[in-house]
């Protein structure tokens, strides 16, 4: 059994990609890099990427008084946690630039891999496209290290690429 401690993920954020992007509706492929991305692996510090499955109830008179359930959309959110910094290239300035330009057109892209190696089967690529959620300016506390918590819904189709 494979045990991983993530200490060396890279997590990098953007809003081009070269190749079929992920977040595109179907069943296409999903292949290609970002093109415009900043590397936040640096402030990078927590990430929460669950799949849901909705779930119908398809009850009918023929159940027995039971309920029957079939699988419905998936979809899935992610949060990340990253320690705030105002510096050019850091978190605030990277994200508040691409949650103001966000649009149907323009999505924000996240490429997250276990470790800073290439993609491979061992270290696969999780990408994902979609909308920055909530963005605050600012989450403090005296005498603490000022941490960001960035929500992010996914839109269409997400990715583990191993190429």
């Amino acid at each position: 059994m494979a045990v991983i401690a993530l200490t060396t993920a890279r997590v990098e954020v953007g809003n081009a990609w070269t190749g079929t992007a992920p977040g595109n509706p179907g069943t296409q492929t999903v292949s290609g890099t970002i093109t415009t991305g900043t590397d936040l692996s640096a402030w990078a510090k927590g990430l929460s990427m669950p799949q849901h499955r909705e779930v119908q109830n398809a009850s009918n008179f023929g159940s027995n008084a039971f309920d029957n359930y079939v699988p419905g959309m998936r979809n899935m959110t992610a949060t990340f946690t990253l320690l705030q910094d105002y510096a050019a290239g850091g978190p605030y300035a990277t994200l508040n630039t691409l949650f103001a330009n966000q649009s149907s057109a323009a999505p924000v892209f996240w490429d997250i891999r276990p470790t800073t190696a290439a993609r491979s089967a061992t270290n696969p690529s999780f990408v994902v496209a979609g909308y920055i959620v909530d963005f605050p300016f600012m989450e403090a506390s005296v005498g603490e290290v000022s941490e960001l918590t960035v929500p992010f819904q996914v839109t269409g189709v997400w990715a583990a690429l191993t190429s």
